[in-house]
């Protein structure tokens, strides 16, 4: 396999705007271990060089920044597999995707909606909380095989209903965030894991997609740090 991430040669960090990536360090890995990188030179800007660049290279996985939408479908034209919204070191972010720790953002679509509309989920309304959490979270909140619906309303006003297996709700720099993943029965090692506001509102719980690259950030490590201290 061969990962690239977009790299920033001044501090060895992921590069946070894919369209403007002038480097990227590239990656051999066999056997889920990484026998050699390089750093080169992308020749040229724009995510259709860029994607161009990937798939010329055998790219199959990208770990990037910010990306915009055009850049998601060149990148899924070209078969690369992306994981955007990362930031931090280049080489600890191939280290956790290969130890399926990594922390992205799946850019749902959560949140991108005329108006601001959140997307309201039902958690089962047992009991006489409208939620099943208790307090609806705390540094320590763990929800796990509890499977909620996240209601998603695009721009046009379609809404389709989703099931996902929440792992836990939690707390980082005086917001709470809900970790959530749609791989209902994988081991959660194993399961692209979802981040996201979560917020209650009149009885209603919402979640709402981080759009800030340094808020999703402090949210994935925060997370990180959760699980970690599991053991």
């Amino acid at each position: 396999m061969r990962i690239a991430v977009t790299y920033d040669p001044s501090n060895g960090e992921i590069f946070q705007h894919f369209g403007h990536t002038e480097q990227m360090k590239l990656y051999e890995v066999e056997d889920q271990t990484v026998r050699s990188s390089e750093v080169k030179s992308t020749n040229g800007r724009g995510h259709g060089a860029l994607a161009g660049f990937l798939r010329d290279e055998g790219v199959d996985v990208l770990i990037c920044g910010g990306i915009g939408g055009g850049a998601q479908t060149a990148l899924a034209e070209a078969g690369v597999r992306l994981y955007g919204g990362c930031s931090g070191d280049a080489d600890q972010a191939v280290w956790n995707l290969l130890h399926n720790v990594l922390m992205y953002n799946p850019n749902v679509q959560c949140s991108h909606h005329e108006g601001g509309h959140d997307c309201a989920h039902d958690c089962g309304s047992q009991g006489d909380h409208p939620c099943r959490h208790g307090d609806c979270g705390g540094p320590d909140a763990e929800e796990e095989d509890q499977i909620i619906t996240l209601t998603v309303t695009d721009e046009t006003g379609r809404a389709e209903d989703s099931d996902f297996r929440l792992i836990a709700i939690y707390r980082c720099q005086g917001r709470r965030y809900v970790a959530l993943t749609p791989d209902l029965d994988a081991p959660e090692l194993e399961a692209d894991i979802y981040l996201f506001r979560y917020q209650e509102e009149g009885g209603q719980c919402n979640v709402e997609e981080i759009a800030d690259d340094e808020e999703f950030a402090a949210a994935a490590d925060a997370f990180q740090n959760w699980q970690l201290s599991r053991g």
